[in-house]
């Protein structure tokens, strides 16, 4: 895959599926952007290893091939959304994994596509990058199955492809890959968050020029709430910005940006702690780590990064205890496990996992045990 067919990947986001500590059960999904499925794996909390969940795979409902995939933070729905701009809801069962499409689903759109999507930490608003109007769409989430309420959308700039969440719920954050179609002049952009509406508002000062020749595509905000790192893809980089905990503004990292090793760089994660950072690279089918510094957010490159990989890898998410990350390589139609070293950060690879329907997005779910979804429901009443 070149560099520019993977950036019209109307899939990004993600990346940042919700995942939460102290779960019995963590399963993994991923957007089969070719088979048109969604597709659900259990881990082993041993080995790393992937096992398909009963009735694997799940059929995506709606027209157009799903991109992203998310879930929210109580881990009871999974959303996927397609590049028609069809929204899905998934109801997933906490005991085995299993997908049901709920009630009302899939959500036709108004037909523009959506790229990245994210969650609020209280479950109530979902938001999608909508590229072709140049927007950021927000939804507003019933505690039912079957609830989910389009709300106005926001202007955003030209080929915006991916959201993030900031924990505190309070803003958004969202980039975009150029300004035309080749000049790659990638941006960050910020919302302000009404938490009673779940209406976004830009804030002064966005968005954050990141330059021509970026080309910006995916964002993940540490737990903490206090840096934001982005890929820039044409410049085979990550950047990197502080982030103002009362106001949401950006600040660029001192030492922004900085070289994955790797080329065509598509996805970015930070690990839970927050001590490290993961991109893969496309273009080069590897995935790139950095430690972070605790003080700044500026990183530095793991030993032995970046590490090879599946075929042009795309997702990837990293386990609640940092126990293990996941990486989707698309062209080699499998999910990639990596052990992760608990001083250091070090990738090594645990497990090659068959399947994902040659995916793009990956989230994860983290379940309690002996809940089943009647449960959970009727807890919500």
């Amino acid at each position: 895959m070149n560099r520019r067919s993977g950036l019209l990947m109307l899939v990004l986001g993600l990346a940042a599926g919700a995942v939460h500590a102290g779960g019995a059960r963590e399963f993994v999904y991923t957007a089969g952007h070719t088979s048109n499925q969604i597709w659900g794996f259990r881990a082993d909390p041993e080995t790393g290893a992937l096992t398909p969940v009963p009735g694997n795979p799940f059929p995506f409902g709606g027209v157009g091939h799903p991109v992203a995939v998310a879930t929210d933070p109580s881990s009871r729905f999974l959303y996927a959304t397609s590049n028609l701009g069809v929204l899905e809801r998934f109801v997933i069962d906490p005991a085995t994994g299993t997908l049901t499409p709920a009630p009302g689903s899939p959500y036709v759109g108004p037909g523009d596509p959506e790229a990245g999507i994210a969650v609020d930490p209280s479950g109530r608003f979902l938001y999608a990058a909508d590229p072709l109007v140049e927007r950021v769409r927000t939804y507003r989430l019933g505690a039912r199955p079957g609830g989910l309420f389009q709300l106005p959308s926001v202007p955003c700039g030209n080929n915006v492809f991916a959201i993030a969440v900031h924990p505190s719920g309070r803003f958004v954050y969202a980039t975009t890959l150029s300004e035309g179609s080749t000049d790659y002049t990638g941006r960050v952009w910020a919302y302000a968050i009404d938490t009673t509406t779940g209406q976004p508002t830009p804030l002064a000062g966005s968005p954050y020029l990141e330059g021509p020749g970026k080309g910006t595509l995916n964002l993940a905000i540490d737990a903490s709430g206090r840096f934001l790192y982005a890929v820039n893809s044409q410049a085979d980089e990550v950047t990197g910005y502080a982030i103002d905990e009362a106001t949401g503004a950006l600040t660029r990292l001192s030492g922004a940006p900085f070289a994955t090793g790797g080329q065509g760089p598509q996805f970015v994660a930070v690990a839970p702690s927050g001590r490290f950072v993961y991109a893969t690279n496309t273009d080069s089918s590897t995935v790139s780590g950095f430690a972070v510094d605790p003080d700044d957010g500026n990183l530095t490159p793991l030993p032995g990064s970046p590490w090879p990989a599946g075929a042009a890898t795309q997702g990837v998410v990293v386990q609640a205890d940092e126990r293990f990350a996941y990486v989707v390589a698309q062209n080699g139609n499998a999910v990639w496990a990596y052990a992760i070293d608990p001083q250091t950060g070090v990738l090594s690879p645990a497990a090659v996992n068959p399947g994902g329907g040659m995916a793009w997005g990956i989230t994860l779910a983290t379940t309690g045990a002996g809940a089943s979804a009647d449960d959970r429901e009727e807890q919500e009443r």
